[in-house]
């Protein structure tokens, strides 16, 4: 699941404050991710390159024997989180590690999918108690863009955003202390392997109820004219980044 993020909020390679991280349910149910345009298309190519070179040999890994191409993954990888680690200027001075632990995104506040506020986390009798490390995360993200600490779950995490919903069925995904972890850290978004798993998990849950490969992508997004742009989008990516010989 992508948090949906009008591109064209992007200018100078950078992306403006219009490109609201968190909006409300009425704005979200109208809200359709846009086509990609050539600008996307570039960076998205510009993105792999970083990528390969820095969470390359994990990702061979994880599609190894699988349906699913490295490119794939990098073009998801891109469609979900690409508009926060394309731009050198976010990665300058971090290890890769630091740049998955710092893409904690998804802020719609109200959903359908579990939990559906962050009240019913907080007061989960299995999950509640990772609330304060969860808020912690979301907050060290927003620091790293420019945000002011909020006291807010996020719902998105890792490079593909695996979803809190997930939880139900991966909790070690949110419970397992983080690798390489400072202080209180938890989860395993800052690793690539358990992110990219978790990614051909969902896909492969997809696929068993669609049948086919960019039926399963699009399903992973959702449905609508919203998942079948992201759908159409991904396959942009990767033809570019094939194109590219990455």
């Amino acid at each position: 699941m992508t948090l949906q993020i009008d591109r064209r909020a992007f200018v100078g390679g950078s992306i403006t404050t219009a490109a609201v991280l968190g909006v409300g349910p009425a704005l979200a149910a109208g809200f359709v991710t846009p086509r990609a345009g050539p600008f996307d298309i570039r960076a998205a190519v510009g993105g792999t390159r970083w990528l390969k070179a820095q969470l390359g040999d994990a990702i061979d890994a994880a599609t190894r024997g699988t349906r699913y191409s490295p490119q794939l993954l990098y073009a998801m990888a891109y469609q979900e989180t690409g508009y926060r680690w394309w731009n050198s200027s976010f990665r300058k001075d971090r290890t890769a590690r630091e740049v998955l632990r710092l893409l904690v995104l998804d802020t719609v506040a109200v959903r359908k999918a579990f939990p559906q506020t962050p009240e019913i986390f907080r007061t989960h009798p299995r999950y509640g108690g990772l609330m304060p490390a969860l808020v912690a995360a979301a907050d060290a993200a927003r620091a790293a863009e420019g945000r002011p600490p909020a006291g807010k779950l996020r719902y998105g995490y890792g490079l593909f955003q695996n979803d809190l919903q997930n939880i139900l069925t991966n909790e070690a995904f949110w419970r397992t202390p983080a690798p390489g972890r400072q202080a209180g850290e938890i989860g395993l978004w800052g690793d690539i392997a358990a992110c990219a798993s978790a990614c051909i998990k969902e896909l492969d849950n997809k696929f068993a109820v669609t049948g086919e490969l960019y039926k399963a992508v699009k399903a992973y997004n959702g449905r609508g004219d919203s998942a079948e742009n992201y759908m159409l989008n991904v396959k942009d990516f990767e033809a570019a980044i094939l194109a590219a010989n990455l």
